[in-house]
């Protein structure tokens, strides 16, 4: 079975085959480990994923990340998203969640 190659979720799509981002339409520019981020925590929206399950999900086998490192990428993707930032939820003293607003995209 074939993964659909697209993530979207409101404005914010991922095109994962390409590893693009495009919010609202337009590419933003990712580094591979904010798009890693970006789209392990779109995969599984509405859900809180500790910081351990983001590096254990995003980093390669053998490196060596930090729950701190983890803080950086996902303030980087926020910056990035503009106002899609609002879904990235920070759990505190746990982790994020990405939480888009219930209804259809506009």
């Amino acid at each position: 079975m074939q993964s659909h190659p697209w993530l979207r979720i409101h404005e914010v799509e991922l095109d994962l085959d390409d590893r693009q981002v495009y919010v609202h339409g337009e590419p933003v520019d990712f580094s591979a480990t904010e798009f890693r981020v970006l789209a392990m925590l779109v995969a599984n929206a509405n859900q809180t994923l500790t910081r351990e399950q983001i590096i254990f999900g995003v980093h390669h086998e053998g490196l060596v990340s930090t729950p701190r490192a983890i803080d950086y990428q996902v303030f980087s993707v926020r910056r990035k998203l503009g106002t899609a930032a609002a879904y990235l939820k920070t759990v505190r003293g746990v982790g994020y969640r990405f939480e888009p607003p219930v209804g259809p995209a506009s």
